[in-house]
This record gives structure tokens, C-alpha cells and sequence, in this order.
């Protein structure tokens, strides 16, 4: 059976293993000695007995002695000492301040380093991230005394100077804002629209953080109606009252947008009808409402007047579009006044739209003149046949009929 399994083989130990010269006998004259059994021991039992002999240098570290070694004493373990403690402190202000947002804390440690070491280089890097929360948070005042010291303090410093290179960058950059603002404006006047329009979006692209930026946007939005209309007019002004709320631009272009019955809060008062559909709703005009007296008009001139825009024989698409425009002249025209439009359900058998108030009949003629000399609305109002009034309140309630308001032409007291 062993032959059938393992074949012809002699007769001797470890008949399985295919070298037989190293293995170890009670009769070999090189049996390992003691020391060398100790050499093939686990090393873990070496390390134990490293870590035995250093059992009482373990038990020091509780020890009141062990620590009052570490105290620095010499004035150079004093600076060593400082230095590891400022880079610390350092390292910490610079994790809360620019990793965990942590300003409150940040700034208590600020303190704290400016208290212990105020004259250290590495305060003007510190400094730095201050100037540059109190930008974000526009503190221009804080931001302004930051800068100041940093460049009494440190004037050669790497930030200083980073801050002083940014700061001419900046002038430069606002002056060719301002002289990309004076060629679009001058655009404008001369009616090139799509100048305007390229204009504004290079100032965005380049200038998006100048104080001009509310203009351009103004001027653009305008440009936009000229040439796209009042769907893009309307979403221009939008997007300058979200970008700019504040704005003392944002104001008119809340009312003109509240007269174009967009939904946004009027800057005029809650009694003034702005919207064409509150205007179409609203009961008759008060001059409307009473009967006209057949007294002579009145020739004092001096109280407030309004202006009329009268077309006979339009619908109401066309009254609307007259009113976009009339709007959109008040808005680029009046910087600081708001005229009020009103749009009236008729006025002496016309088709109306009131613009108020006037101080007096004369700033109404004053008006009427400025009005004109738009090319674009005196065309399309000469198109339309229209007729442009200026009435005292006073006389306005002594107008129900085409005859009656006939007969106050004739006057020529406008």
C-alpha cells in the first residue's frame, strides 16, 4: 500500500522533506545554545523591556518638578517660548476667520494678538483679512482706518503693498467707468440705442461693482424699450430694483413700473392710481363728476395745474402705447421729480391721459416745450393728432365738453 502511494523510497528520517541537511538532531554537535534561542524571541518582548527601563522617566511627567523644567528662563526660551505661542494664535485666527466663519471669536483673538504682540509682522497679514470682512460688510469707514494703519505700521509689507496696488487699480479702473458712462450717455442723447445697450454690457462684464452702474443700467433699460419694447423695458427695470434696491434710481423705476401695472409697490403714495387698469377702473374724474359751471375761466395762473394729452378716435392698445411712452420720457427726463400719469376714461369727449402736478400753468408750458423737443414722442404724438393742454385745477373742473374745452383754447392761456 505505502509503495502504491508513495513509490520506492529508503528507509530513513524525514523521508517527505526535499532538504534534509538543516534539519536539527539530539545528535548534531550544533544544537542551539541558550543565547541563541534568545536571539529568536518576539521583539514586543524587547520593546517591554525597554519600556521597564524607562518606567521612572514615565512616572516624571507627573511630577511638579518635570513641568517647572519646561518654563523658560533665558531670554532666548523666552523669544522660542513667544514665538511658538504667536504662531499658535496665528494659525487659529486664520481658521476661524477664514474656515469656520467664526468672526465674533476671530476677532476676540485678534485682539488678543494685536495685545501681545503689536509690532509683529504677521499682524499686517491679520490686518488684512479685517480690511477685507470689513470691505464684504461694507464698512467703508472701518475698512479705510485698517488700510491706514497697516500702511503706517507696515508700510514695506507684502499685504500693505497688495492693498495700496489694488486701491490704484481700482482709481484707474472707476475712471475708465466714468468715461465709458460719459460715451454711453452721449449715445443716448443722440438716440444710438444699440450703443447703449453694447456699452452697459461691457460695463457689466468689467465695471460691475462702480457706483455708475445704477446709470448705465437706467439709460440700458430705456435703450431697451426704444428698440425691444415694453416686455424688456419692464424686465429691465426688475432686474436694476433687485440689484439695486436702494438706489435712489430704484425709486422711479418702481413707479414706472407700478404705472405699467407690474405689481411692484409705488414710491408715490398709496393714492395715486398708476396702473392703465386702475386708471380704467376708477369712477369719473373728479372734473368729470360736476357739472360743468358756466362761470368764465380763471386767469390766475399761479396754482396748481396739470397737463392734458387729448386724442380723439383711438383704441385702447394705442392709449396704452401712448402712455408707455409718455412714462418712459418722464422717467429718463425728471431725475428728481415724479409726475404723476393718470390715464381718464374721457375728458371733454377725448380719450385722456393727465400727467400731475405742476407747481403752476407756467411750469406746465415749461413742460409742454421740453415734451416736443423728444423727436420720437413728438412724432408719434403729431401722428396721432393730439392735443397737449395746460390747465389750472380750477379751470379743469369748468371742462366737461368739446365745446367748453374749444372755447379754453381759444383763450391761449397755456
Amino acid at each position: 500500500l505505502f509503495a502504491d502511494t508513495w513509490g520506492e523510497r529508503a528507509l530513513e528520517d524525514n523521508w517527505r522533506r526535499k532538504d534534509k541537511t538543516n534539519i536539527p538532531t539530539w545528535d548534531d554537535n550544533e544544537m542551539n545554545t541558550p543565547n541563541d534561542l534568545a536571539d529568536e524571541l518576539p521583539q514586543e518582548l524587547s520593546e517591554e523591556q525597554a519600556d521597564m527601563s524607562n518606567a521612572e522617566e514615565f512616572k516624571e511627567e507627573y511630577t511638579v518638578e518635570y513641568y517647572q523644567k519646561q518654563i523658560p528662563k533665558t531670554p532666548e526660551e523666552i523669544a522660542q517660548s513667544n514665538a511658538m505661542l504667536r504662531d499658535a494664535l496665528f494659525d487659529v485666527i486664520i481658521i476661524l476667520h477664514d474656515k469656520a466663519h467664526n468672526y465674533p471669536l476671530s476677532d476676540e483673538l485678534f485682539a488678543l494678538f494685536l495685545q501681545k504682540f503689536p509690532d509683529d509682522e504677521k499682524l499686517a497679514e491679520l490686518y488684512y483679512y479685517q480690511f477685507l470682512y470689513t470691505k464684504r460688510q461694507k464698512n467703508e469707514p472701518k475698512a479705510a482706518q485698517i488700510k491706514q494703519t497697516m500702511v503706517d505700521k507696515f508700510p514695506e509689507n507684502a499685504y500693505t503693498q497688495l492693498l495700496i496696488k489694488a486701491e490704484k487699480s481700482s482709481i484707474f479702473a472707476e475712471k475708465e467707468a466714468q468715461e465709458l458712462y460719459k460715451n454711453t450717455f452721449e449715445a443716448f442723447q443722440n438716440g444710438d440705442y444699440q450703443q447703449v445697450i453694447t456699452n452697459t454690457q461691457i460695463a457689466k462684464e468689467n465695471y460691475s461693482n462702480s457706483p455708475l452702474m445704477p446709470r448705465f443700467l437706467f439709460i440700458n433699460s430705456v435703450a431697451l424699450a426704444k428698440t425691444q419694447g415694453q416686455e424688456s423695458f419692464t424686465e429691465a427695470l426688475k432686474q436694476m430694483v433687485e440689484q439695486f434696491p436702494s438706489n435712489e434710481l430704484s425709486a422711479k423705476a418702481k413707479d414706472m413700473l407700478a404705472m405699467m401695472g407690474q405689481g411692484w409697490e409705488s414710491q408715490q403714495g398709496k393714492d395715486s392710481p398708476h396702473t392703465l387698469s386702475q386708471a380704467r377702473s376708477t369712477a369719473t374724474d373728479d372734473n368729470m363728476q360736476e357739472t360743468a359751471s358756466q362761470d368764465t375761466f380763471s386767469a390766475i395762473t399761479n396754482e396748481l395745474s396739470f397737463v392734458y394729452i387729448l386724442v380723439e378716435n383711438i383704441s385702447d392698445s394705442v392709449l396704452n402705447q401712448l402712455l408707455f411712452e409718455v412714462g418712459v420720457f418722464n422717467f429718463t427726463q425728471f431725475m428728481v421729480k415724479n409726475y404723476d400719469l393718470t390715464v381718464l376714461p374721457y375728458y371733454a369727449e377725448h380719450r385722456a391721459i393727465r400727467i400731475s402736478t405742476f407747481e403752476n400753468l407756467g411750469e406746465t408750458k415749461w413742460y409742454k416745450d421740453i415734451l416736443l423737443k423728444n423727436t420720437d414722442l413728438a412724432t408719434f404724438l403729431q401722428q396721432l393728432n393730439a392735443t397737449i393742454v395746460g390747465i389750472t385745477e380750477t379751470n379743469a373742473k369748468k371742462i366737461a365738453s368739446k365745446k367748453r374745452l374749444e372755447e379754453y383754447m381759444q383763450l391761449a392761456v397755456f
